[in-house]
């Protein structure tokens, strides 16, 4: 038996009384001799419980369970030790940033870790709130299952359920688009993070480095925090290749693209016009078509966030890192097994690549 299934069975006997509260446990030479293994994987199990309080032993008289331990508590510690992992997240993939791609390779990276990966999606109406996210984590059994990993892609649909997520025993694992850690104070939660701020750093570096100066950016109308993070990080890096440039940056507005159709002809085809998500890319580039300026011709384009919905409108965009993603949750899920004295809260950031497209080319 492995020592964390051992942790595991001691658990799930105090879970279900078959243990009384109060009383004295075996001693290590009976207990090792009951579950048939060595003395030395009991005393570990043990100083695990101890350390979490939830035993404690008196000197000569033996060791005892706490009176009242928490059964909440107890049910936590326990999911350390169970290895079925619930994926949640939205179906159809095209209500999500991350797609089914990365559901999938997360299910198999997990199970080359040796976990037993279950799927649960989730549907959303047509308001993002409204889903049926609250009925199917009621329906992950606790015995069972011992983390559930969120891809979500709104904070609202994790906010309105924070009570109910709090009531649970499982370690939880967010997949996160918001741009900054989750404020969720969510037990033992742990996080990858999209760097909104790292992928505007990286495409304003790359435009630096070749020489692209005519520089315009649309960005969300009350620039949002993942819209400004993005237009900061653009800003930031190409002021390493031109310190005195500074590139405007419109709010998503009808009459922002008069402005870009201006800078455009201005400027001519050395343009790059950036959106900082794919719909006001396509909305850009639908308005300026009727001004007879073509994407890709008079000017180049380039989105933030490579949507599922549009890769096949060919944009250049900074593409989700579907595959990062799966390897960065599989690890972290990974590393926090069977290690109840891991920091409650682990995050690790993730910056998206530059993928080159009919709307735009290096020179």
């Amino acid at each position: 038996m492995e020592q964390g299934e051992l942790c595991r069975d001691l658990l799930q006997g105090l879970i279900s009384s078959e243990l009384t509260f109060g009383t004295r446990l075996l001693t290590e030479p009976e207990l090792a001799q009951k579950l048939q293994v060595s003395r030395m994987k009991i005393h570990r199990a043990l100083d695990v419980l101890r350390r979490k309080q939830l035993i404690y032993s008196r000197p000569g008289a033996g060791t005892f369970l706490l009176d009242e331990p928490p059964f909440f508590k107890l049910k936590q510690l326990r999911a350390f030790y169970l290895k079925k992992t619930a994926l949640l997240y939205a179906d159809p993939p095209d209500n999500i940033h991350w797609s089914l791609q990365t559901v999938y390779e997360l299910k198999n990276r997990l199970a080359k870790y040796g976990f037993q990966p279950g799927l649960f999606p989730f549907s959303i109406g047509k308001r993002k709130r409204n889903t049926n996210l609250a009925e199917v984590i009621s329906k992950i059994p606790e015995e069972e299952f011992g983390s559930v990993v969120l891809m979500h892609n709104y904070t609202l649909q994790l906010t309105d359920k924070a009570p109910l997520l709090r009531s649970k025993p499982f370690r939880y694992f967010l997949l996160n688009y918001a741009g900054t850690s989750h404020p969720l104070p969510l037990p033992g939660s742990h996080q990858v993070v999209y760097d909104h701020y790292g992928d505007g750093f990286i495409l304003g570096d790359i435009l630096g480095r070749t020489g692209c100066r005519h520089i315009i950016m649309i960005g969300s109308r009350s620039f949002m925090q993942w819209s400004a993070d993005r237009c900061n990080g653009v800003q930031d890096a190409l002021h390493l290749s031109f310190p005195t440039l500074e590139i405007p940056c419109l709010p998503s507005e009808a009459r922002s693209v008069g402005v870009v159709r201006n800078f455009i002809r201005r400027n001519g085809p050395d343009t790059v016009v950036i959106c900082a998500n794919c719909d006001f890319a396509m909305g850009t580039t639908a308005i300026l078509a009727r001004e007879k300026l073509v994407c890709g011709k008079d000017y180049k384009l380039i989105a933030f966030a490579d949507n599922p919905l549009y890769q096949d409108q060919k944009l250049t965009a900074m593409a989700l890192p579907s595959h990062q993603a799966a390897l960065q949750l599989a690890e972290l899920v990974r590393k926090t097994q069977e290690n109840p004295d891991a920091p409650g809260h682990l995050s690790v950031s993730l910056n998206s690549e530059l993928k080159l497209r009919n709307s735009f080319r290096l020179a």
